[in-house]
This record gives C-alpha cells, sequence and structure tokens, in this order.
C-alpha cells in the first residue's frame, strides 16, 4: 500500500503538517458538516454511496462538490461529476477532465497515488491549498474529501468539498489556473486508522 511519505515535502508544509488527523479548529464550518453528514450516512461503512452523496440531505453543499474516479490503467484521475461553482471557476470542461491536469507536474504522482490510499485503506483527506487564479494572483482554498462507491458500476471514487477562503473568484471572469502546493492538512480516520504520514501536497 502507497504511503505518501514516500513523496518530498516543502519545508512550509514540514512546518505546518498535521500528520495525524486535522483539528476541528483548524477547518470550515462546512468542512466538518461534509464530514458529520458523511458519518451520519455511513454508520460503520467505510463507503458512502454516489447516491447518498446527491441525496437532498448535501443539497447546501453539492454545488462545492466534485467527484473524481481513479483510472488505474491511465493512471488518470477523471472527473466525473462537478458541482455548479466548481464548474464556474475552472478553466477546464469538467466533467470528463482529468482533475492532474489541473494540478503542477511534479505533484502529480503523488496526487494520484495519495487518491488511492484514501480508497484502499479507506480514509478521508483534508487540506489547504495554493492555487493560481487566471489573473495569475494567488489564494488559498480548502479540500475535504471521503472515498465513495458508485455502487451501479461497482467503482471506487472520491467525493471532495472546495471552499474558497477568498472572494477573489467571485466575478464570472476569472477561474482556476492551476494547484501549486498544498500548505497544512491530515487524514481523517473513518475507522480504519490513517497513514502516520502527512498527506500535505499531495491531493
Amino acid at each position: 500500500m502507497f504511503h505518501p511519505g514516500n513523496a518530498p515535502m516543502t519545508q512550509t508544509a514540514l512546518a505546518t503538517a498535521t500528520f495525524f488527523g486535522p483539528t476541528h479548529d483548524r477547518r470550515s464550518p462546512e468542512s466538518i458538516r461534509f464530514e458529520q453528514l458523511r458519518n451520519a450516512i455511513c454508520g460503520a461503512r467505510a463507503l458512502m454511496g454516489q447516491h447518498e452523496l446527491l441525496s437532498p440531505l448535501f443539497a447546501e453543499l453539492l454545488p462545492f462538490i466534485g467527484v473524481i474516479e481513479p483510472d488505474r490503467l491511465g493512471m488518470s484521475l477523471p472527473v466525473v461529476l462537478a458541482g455548479e461553482h466548481l464548474a464556474a471557476v475552472s478553466s477546464r470542461n469538467v466533467p470528463d477532465n482529468d482533475f492532474l491536469n489541473m494540478i503542477r507536474e511534479d505533484m502529480r504522482p503523488y496526487a494520484y497515488r495519495t487518491t488511492i490510499e484514501m480508497i484502499t485503506r479507506p480514509c478521508g483527506v483534508w487540506e489547504r491549498i495554493i492555487a493560481q487564479s487566471s489573473d495569475n494572483s494567488f489564494f488559498e482554498f480548502e479540500v475535504t474529501g471521503f472515498p465513495v462507491i458508485d455502487e451501479a458500476r461497482d467503482a471506487c471514487q472520491i467525493a471532495f468539498l472546495v471552499r474558497a477562503s477568498t472572494s477573489a473568484l467571485s466575478r464570472p471572469a476569472e477561474y482556476v489556473a492551476g494547484i501549486e502546493e498544498g500548505v497544512e492538512g491530515g487524514w481523517i480516520d473513518l475507522g480504519h486508522g490513517i497513514p502516520e504520514v502527512s498527506p500535505i501536497g499531495f491531493l
């Protein structure tokens, strides 16, 4: 099983990493709500069904939720579902686009392997990430991800909630041009343990 600690981390990431799971005071209310809803639905189950994610229970969060489905043969992360907000601020066509194309090239192998870790363990992840907008400015956003399953196709996927920490992307002409690096984060234990290394910079 892959452990993301095999990949290099920046000094900033090492200084701020949360190695054994993020504390609630570092996360947004939406991130915590996403986890609470997921736990309420799953109970002792490790994987939430895609149909459950698309239920009215998640209505307030769905515009900010995307779903990727790892392609193990092609080593890619196609986006299979994207909420209205995510689609509006993306510089690429979603769904059907490879999420890895949004990530800085040297980080892509680690991003892919981290999603595989989330599915095979399984576990969740939370990160603060630096991205670049279409006007070449940099901003921070928060990602909270959990494994889900499309029962109709027996396909494992990752659902991720994205919340920007700035209003910089509120104007229609602006969009996310690329993901640069992670600056803080941690795994979320779903009852199967978490890696003893930080996921910083890999999702």
